[in-house]
């Protein structure tokens, strides 16, 4: 049986705000529509950066709607 779940993976609560919400709020005037907590049974995810390569690598997958699309 699947369960629809989110899981916080982040070491930070995660504010869910309705969809109407501007990009830029003051904090306390929105209310959200939930607070999802950090999970206490995953560790947090830990993300970052590392180069691999000294080249670019092409993998074809379209961007559109960017400032850097092409046109």
């Amino acid at each position: 049986m699947l369960h629809n779940t989110v899981v916080n993976l982040t070491p930070h609560p995660v504010h869910v705000y309705p969809v109407a919400t501007p990009d830029r709020i003051e904090p306390g005037s929105v209310t959200p529509l939930c607070v999802i907590a950090p999970s206490d049974r995953h560790q947090p995810a830990r993300l970052g950066y590392r180069v691999i390569e000294d080249e670019n690598i092409d993998l074809e997958v379209p961007c559109t709607g960017s400032p850097s699309a092409p046109a």
